[in-house]
C-alpha cells in the first residue's frame, strides 16, 4: 500500500491528551526547522496538548518568552547551551547535559503526571543525545511514547565526521524505536529507511503547514526587469552543488534573455561570509542575512519562481531521501511556482512526481529548460494544484486524522 492511500480512521475515535517532547522549542518566529516544526505541529494539535516539555536549546532564546508565546503549559529541563566550549569538548559538555537531565526527570515526570497527559509525542531535530531523553520520559511516566524522526540521526552523525556517535546512535535509536508505541517520520523515503534498517514498521506523518489556503500572488516585474529566483534556509552540503549549479545557469540565461535578468535571492540565518565563501561572489547573488519571518513571506510571495533543492552527490543518498524540507511549509502557500531540483530518489523530487506536480528537475542537464517553461506554469491552475497537495497531505485536519490511535483489534504498524 502506498503511504499516500493510507486507510482514514474513523473520525469517532477520540485522540489522545498530549504532551509535546521535543528537543527544538516551537518559535512562532524567528525559528527555522524543528522550531518552525514543532510550532506547526503545536498549532494542529492545540486542543489536545496539555503540556509542552523542551528546552532552551539556544541561548538567544528566554525561557519566559518562549514559555508566553506557547498558549499551553510548559515545563523546561535544563541545558548548557550558554556555556560555548572547543569542539573537543563537546562529548564531555553532552554527558554534563544528560546528567543535568537526569537530575531534572523527577521534575518533569511530576508535572507530566499533573497534566493529565495520555501520550508522549516525542519530536526529533538532529540531536542523538535526544533519544535518551525520549526514553527517559517515556520510562518516568509510563506512558506510551509516540516518536517522530525528521533527520538520519545515525548518518547525520557519521556525516559530521563522528563514528563513535553514530555507533551509539544506532544502538540507541533501535532501542528506542522497539520500545516506541507508533513511530511516525517525516517522509516516506525514511519509513521505507527505518523498515530496511530495523525492521520497525513507521507511518508516513507528513510536515504540517501554518496555513491551510495557497493565496495565488501574480507575477509583477520588479525594476529593471530583475527576476527573482528564491531560495529559503540554510546553505549547507545538501544544497551547496545546486545553488551552483543555478548560479552557472543564470548568467547563461541573462546572456540570452538581456531584458529579463534573473538573479538568486537566498534568505538564511547560515553566515553570508560562509555562503560567499562557499557560492563566490556575484552580481547574480543577492544574500539576506535573518530577514524577519515577514520580510520573508514578502520576498518568497513577490518572488519569479522559488528553488527547492537536493543534492545529487551519492555521499548524500541516504540524507536527501528520508529528510524532507521543512521550508515547503512556507514555499508551497506563497502562491508561487516552485522549481524542484535533486535526483528522483531525493523526497521532495519524489513527493512532486508522485504527486505529479510540474517544475521538477531530476537531471541536471534539464535545468536551463526548466527555467525556460516557468512562465507555461505560472497561472491560476499551478495554484489549484498546490491547494489540492496541501489539502491532501498538510491541513491540521489530515494530520489529527493519521494520530488517530486504529480500531481495537488492528494490527497494522
Amino acid at each position: 500500500m502506498s503511504p499516500t492511500d493510507l486507510p482514514v480512521v474513523p473520525l469517532d475515535i477520540r485522540l489522545p491528551r498530549y504532551v509535546l517532547l521535543t528537543d527544538a522549542p516551537p518559535l512562532r518566529t524567528g525559528g527555522h526547522g524543528c522550531h518552525v516544526l514543532a510550532w506547526n505541529w503545536l498549532q494542529a494539535m492545540r486542543d489536545q496538548v496539555v503540556l509542552v516539555v523542551t528546552h532552551r536549546l539556544n541561548p538567544t532564546l528566554s525561557l519566559r518568552a518562549i514559555a508566553a508565546g506557547l498558549g499551553v503549559p510548559s515545563a523546561f529541563f535544563p541545558d548548557l547551551c550558554s556555556l560555548r566550549c572547543p569542539r573537543s569538548l563537546r562529548t564531555p559538555k553532552l554527558m554534563l547535559e544528560l546528567m543535568l537531565f537526569r537530575a531534572a526527570l523527577p521534575q518533569v515526570a511530576r508535572r507530566i503526571r499533573a497534566s493529565r497527559a495520555e501520550r508522549v509525542f516525542a519530536l526529533f531535530g538532529g540531536a542523538p543525545w535526544f533519544l535518551s531523553i525520549a526514553g527517559a520520559v517515556a520510562g518516568a511516566t509510563g506512558l506510551p511514547l509516540d516518536v517522530y524522526l525528521v533527520d538520519d540521526l545515525e548518518e547525520s552523525a557519521r556525516q559530521a565526521g563522528q563514528p563513535v556517535l553514530a555507533r551509539w546512535t544506532r544502538t540507541r535509536e533501535r532501542r528506542l524505536l522497539r520500545s516506541a508505541d507508533r513511530v511516525f517520520a517525516i517522509s516516506p523515503g525514511y519509513t521505507e529507511h527505518l523498515l530496511a534498517k530495523y525492521g520497525k514498521r513507521a507511518e508516513w506523518l507528513p510536515l504540517p503547514f501554518p496555513t491551510d489556503k495557497v493565496s495565488p500572488h501574480p507575477y509583477r516585474p520588479r525594476d529593471r526587469g530583475v527576476r527573482e529566483i528564491a531560495f529559503l534556509g540554510a546553505v549547507n552540503h545538501l544544497y551547496l552543488a545546486p545553488l551552483r549549479d543555478l548560479l552557472r545557469a543564470i548568467p547563461v540565461w541573462n546572456r540570452d534573455n538581456g531584458e529579463d535578468p534573473l538573479r538568486l535571492v537566498v534568505m538564511t540565518y547560515s553566515s553570508p561570509r560562509l555562503v560567499e565563501r562557499e557560492l563566490g561572489r556575484s552580481e547574480d547573488l543577492e544574500i539576506i542575512h535573518r530577514a524577519s519571518d515577514s520580510e520573508c513571506r514578502k520576498r518568497l510571495a513577490r518572488s519569479w519562481v522559488i528553488f527547492l533543492p537536493y543534492s545529487f552527490e551519492p555521499e548524500h543518498r541516504m540524507m536527501v531521501s528520508t529528510s524532507f524540507p521543512s521550508r515547503l511549509a512556507e514555499s508551497l502557500p506563497a502562491g508561487r511556482p516552485l522549481l524542484v531540483y535533486g535526483p528522483a530518489y531525493a523526497s521532495l523530487p519524489r513527493y512532486f512526481l508522485e504527486n505529479d506536480l510540474p517544475l521538477c528537475v531530476t537531471d541536471p542537464r534539464q535545468l536551463p529548460a526548466a527555467l525556460r517553461a516557468i512562465e507555461s506554469y505560472d497561472d491560476d491552475a499551478l495554484i489549484q494544484r498546490y491547494q489540492a497537495v496541501l489539502d491532501r497531505h498538510h491541513s491540521p485536519a489530515v494530520l489529527r486524522n493519521r494520530l488517530r490511535p486504529a480500531p481495537t483489534g488492528d494490527s497494522s504498524g
